[in-house]
């Protein structure tokens, strides 16, 4: 691998630990029988799992956002679909052994269907999968290491005080209201797409974010199976504005995802959203630790975070995070 030592400083004992285990079994030298000894080894963790992103029309100050912290607490692959980015992005994702790939067209929904179909097809060959938004997510811990078994995909919600659906005198969400709200755009694209009554039946619910799913290979293919099969009806409905998102909470609403697609709560899993935290210091503060970095509900620390440009205090976090990241590279 050839991204800076100080990053592979505190995986080295252990990546090395596989790969000599994995050469003495290739070789013949040693044999391990069962299912259970291998995953007790924990043996080609790293090679199992992918990051992967749709990134186009970025720069050298959005890639390094997404790629420094996530390679700090991650040495699997990390597949970015892309196309034509510049010479400096390109010898960034080199250096941090980041494999960029474009998406080939395979919908009619542009990049927005053929992401899905990329990701599908990527996450064949590994063991678990996460796929993010680029431009707004950044990662604080190893995104895999507590994704729970019997499960095939994880979905994320949003913020616990949002709800699709409207009710007479709840607000809609905005920067100034911090208490319970509907959001506009999420009650559209479900009444313009699946109707009055349906939008009605989701006045409690909270939205599912679109933005980062985690999960196994048979959970992006169904996924991207059901997600794409209802954007196809969809798109003959004359006046649906739904983007995938609004496909994916129906789809979880109506029960026509697999009992195997879990949707954990907003600061109770792997993937913590917090766009629609309420906008104030003091609501903000509530859900970070004393060194500034954004936590779960429990205290523990957030492994993926996402909405987080929407908070000036969060903008700056990550980028001093960057600086410190890549003064270790140069003094290294």
């Amino acid at each position: 691998m050839s991204y800076p030592k100080n990053i592979l400083r505190s995986h080295a004992t252990s990546m090395s630990f596989y790969k000599i285990i994995l050469w003495l079994i290739h070789a013949g030298l040693i044999t391990i029988t069962g299912v259970a000894s291998c995953a007790a080894l924990n043996i080609n963790a790293a090679e199992t799992r992918v990051v992967m992103a749709a990134a186009y029309n970025y720069g050298l100050r959005e890639y390094r956002r997404f790629v420094l912290p996530l390679r700090e607490v991650y040495d699997g692959d990390i597949v970015v679909f892309t196309k034509n980015p510049p010479r400096e992005v390109v010898t960034l994702c080199s250096q941090y052994n980041v494999t960029m790939r474009e998406l080939k067209k395979t919908t009619h929904l542009g990049v927005k269907g053929d992401r899905y179909a990329g990701y599908t097809e990527t996450c064949k060959k590994y063991h678990m999968c996460l796929a993010t938004d680029f431009r707004d997510t950044f990662f604080q811990s190893d995104p895999f290491r507590d994704f729970p078994g019997d499960t095939d995909l994880i979905l994320s919600g949003e913020s616990r005080r949002i709800r699709i659906g409207k009710t007479p005198g709840r607000p809609y969400c905005s920067p100034r209201v911090t208490g319970r709200c509907t959001c506009p755009y999420n009650e559209e694209w479900i009444q313009t797409c699946w109707g009055e009554h349906f939008a009605s039946s989701l006045n409690e619910s909270v939205p599912i974010c679109s933005g980062v799913f985690v999960g196994t290979p048979q959970g992006f293919f169904d996924l991207q199976r059901l997600l794409l099969m209802e954007m196809k009806k969809s798109s003959k409905k004359r006046y649906c504005k739904a983007r995938d998102q609004g496909h994916v909470n129906f789809l979880y609403y109506s029960n026509q995802f697999p009992r195997s697609f879990v949707m954990q709560p907003q600061g109770d899993g792997i993937v913590n959203t917090v766009g629609y935290i309420a906008r104030t210091r003091h609501h903000l503060e509530k859900h970070l630790d004393s060194s500034g970095r954004v936590v779960n509900s429990d205290g523990s620390l957030s492994p993926v975070v996402h909405q987080y440009d929407r908070f000036p205090e969060l903008v700056k976090l990550l980028d001093d995070k960057v600086e410190t990241l890549m003064g270790e590279s140069r003094n290294n």
